[in-house]
């Protein structure tokens, strides 16, 4: 790994390196594997993001990702808490171009890779590992953080994973994981249901599917892209069933293949909305909710600028603004 951080997760965990080979950028690990229990995460937030995406990662810890202690507690009384990580391959070559000559393209590659090389000392809440960082290699970062997540967060009961450009309303995800076991132990996986979709034969598609990769008529079920919530418990089985299925180039799909394996399913909640806010307002019928609202009421909500996810955050914050 280029940059690891096992105490993110204050639970210890054995030696291995969490995918990746090697010891990687290890800073602050140890000191953090000695929290209380009372201090280590309840929830950790995890987020797919591109080494370039800086401006995202930034609205992100400005927003809803802070880490800390949320002012909901369990059902025992005990506050809950949340830790946020970044999931990070290495920017890839740029297609050829006529502008830029090969020694341009390894400059900017190596810019990216010191900026990143600095946010990790920076905030301590960076994984990266050595493959290149693109659409069909997002699976490899399923891989190995299930890899990472077992090796040192043994003390975590709940994982949220999903995209960088998505808003999640931690204090509603929190409410709801607190009806469930206090430790993670029962099998969950919560998001919005993809149910029987067929693969896309079209090659000008993003998601196209040659039958030679993969002949069934549909995939198994699996959450749409833009977040899920999952259980120890089953990111562990998860884990477990994933040593034998191959890579696969489409990640949400890839986690449903898991899912199918290991006999679990994904419980659909209308809190998790994936299809951005047209959609949202086409289900509310005639009398349409204001925007705010809907991320109100929401549990995550896809997909925002940067700025526009800060702008929003200070009316969500804003209790003099009402619904």
């Amino acid at each position: 790994m280029l940059h690891n951080f096992p105490g993110v997760c204050g639970g210890g965990g054995d030696d291995r390196d969490g995918g990746g080979g090697g010891d990687g950028n290890n800073s602050g690990g140890d000191a953090d594997q000695q929290q209380p229990k009372s201090q280590r995460p309840f929830l950790l937030l995890v987020i797919k993001s591109s080494p370039s995406n800086f401006d995202r990662r930034d609205a992100i810890r400005r927003t809803w990702g802070r880490n800390g202690v949320a002012t909901t507690t369990a059902g025992d009384g005990r506050p809950l808490v949340v830790h946020t990580l970044f999931l990070l391959g290495v920017r890839p070559p740029s297609p050829p171009s006529p502008s830029d000559s090969r020694d341009d393209d390894r400059g900017k590659r190596a810019r990216v890779q010191r900026m990143v090389d600095l946010e990790a000392r920076l905030y301590g809440d960076l994984l990266q590992w050595d493959f290149h960082d693109s659409f069909y290699n997002l699976t490899l970062k399923d891989i190995n953080f299930l890899r990472w997540f077992e090796a040192y967060c043994p003390a975590v009961a709940y994982v949220y994973k999903g995209d960088d450009d998505v808003f999640v309303n931690v204090e509603n995800l929190l409410v709801y994981l607190a009806t469930f076991s206090r430790d993670g132990s029962a099998p969950l996986f919560v998001g919005r249901t993809q149910q029987q979709a067929p693969p896309i034969r079209s090659v000008e598609s993003k998601y196209f599917m040659p039958r030679e990769m993969y002949r069934r008529w549909t995939y198994p079920d699996y959450a749409s892209g833009g977040g899920f919530v999952m259980s120890r418990a089953a990111a562990v089985r998860i884990h477990e069933v994933s040593r034998d299925i191959k890579p696969f180039p489409i990640d949400d799909v890839w986690i449903g293949m898991c899912l199918e394996k290991a006999g679990l399913a994904v419980t659909q909640h209308e809190g998790f909305r994936t299809f951005g806010l047209e959609a949202e307002n086409l289900e509310e019928g005639v009398e349409k909710k204001s925007p705010l609202c809907i991320y109100r009421s929401s549990m995550i909500f896809h997909r925002f600028l940067p700025q526009e996810m800060l702008d929003m955050w200070v009316d969500f914050k804003n209790a003099s603004i009402q619904c």
